[in-house]
């Protein structure tokens, strides 16, 4: 067996190189920039959130409309999974476009809550609670994901 370099045609390969895997790697970097595309990547929802309390509650005075409070937060994996999967579901949009005063309150911390977030006890992201006009809760909160049937049935039983 002639073990000479291929190369040079000089004396054996003192390392042989072992078998080339760089497609592996490759399909690796393109599987792993297609879910964090996917988990990060927000989709358009037509629901229009509005982020001050006050006018929300005014809004819901003017309309006899609850308010749906969500908190959230731009560091949360499942709020951006709602942002993906339950707010842009049509069926949700529709029910809360239709039937409530969206209200998003985003909770950089949840060390340092807003005086929001600890008036309602927004301990886990996300939080979802209806309140009347006055801002009392009209039903339990909601924490943690829900997908859009989930949300539907919460938002019904109110």
């Amino acid at each position: 067996m002639d073990q000479t370099r291929p190369e040079t045609g000089y004396g054996p390969d003192p390392m042989p190189r072992p078998p080339r895997r760089g497609w592996v790697w490759a399909l690796l970097s393109v599987l792993a920039v297609a879910a964090l595309w996917y988990t990060y990547w927000p989709v358009r929802s037509d629901i229009q959130w509005l982020g001050d309390f006050e006018a929300a509650q005014a809004m819901a005075r003017a309309t006899q409309k609850p308010i749906l409070l969500y908190f959230s937060s731009d560091q949360c994996p499942p709020c951006r999974v709602m942002s993906r999967r339950t707010w842009p579901d049509d069926r949700v949009e529709q029910r809360v476009t239709e039937g409530f005063v969206p209200l998003k309150v985003d909770i950089a911390d949840l060390y340092r809550p807003t005086p929001l977030a600890h008036k309602y006890g927004a301990s886990a992201l996300p939080m979802l609670v209806l309140l009347n006009e006055k801002g009392d809760m009209v039903a339990p909160p909601l924490q943690g994901y829900a997908s859009p049937q989930v949300l539907l049935d919460y938002l019904e039983g109110s």
